[in-house]
């Protein structure tokens, strides 16, 4: 009897540990499945982090250029509104120069247009004089009173 007792607990034995074996590789390969799961949750937060770590560089270089094309564009304004100054100041500093030029100009004209009035009205005034003074001779000559 005790032997059909050990049989009968060896095989309720075997049964009980081929239950754990099968409960025991069930939970092997879950624990497997939740490292691999682990695993591939590290490599995305690995991932994720050096894609957040990319785009923050990503970030401060477009920054660093916006800065420079701001600082560039204040540059460019500033040579643009000095240029521009000079501009207008040598337009303004022509603009004298051609009318004083210009001036200078119609006052020579005038004055020479004013001599060349006198020069012609001393002509006519020496013609007219002299006319009139030989009239008054050859009325002197002719005139029966005399």
């Amino acid at each position: 009897m005790q032997s059909f007792e050990n049989r009968e607990r060896l095989a309720e034995t075997k049964r009980d540990v081929s239950s754990l074996q099968k409960t025991n590789k069930g939970l092997q390969s879950k624990m497997k499945k939740l490292e691999d799961q682990v695993e591939e949750a590290i490599k995305a937060r690995t991932e994720a982090e050096e894609n957040a770590e990319a785009a923050e560089a990503i970030r401060k270089v477009a920054e660093s250029q916006r800065r420079e094309a701001e600082e560039k564009m204040t540059q460019a304004e500033k040579e643009l509104q000095e240029a521009l100054a000079t501009k207008e100041a040598e337009m303004k500093d022509a603009e004298e120069k051609a009318y004083s030029q210009g001036m200078t100009d119609v006052t020579e004209a005038y004055e020479k247009q004013v001599k060349e009035d006198e020069v012609t009205t001393l002509k006519f005034s020496w013609i007219d004089l002299l006319v009139v003074c030989s009239g008054k001779l050859l009325l002197r000559c002719r005139s029966p009173v005399e």
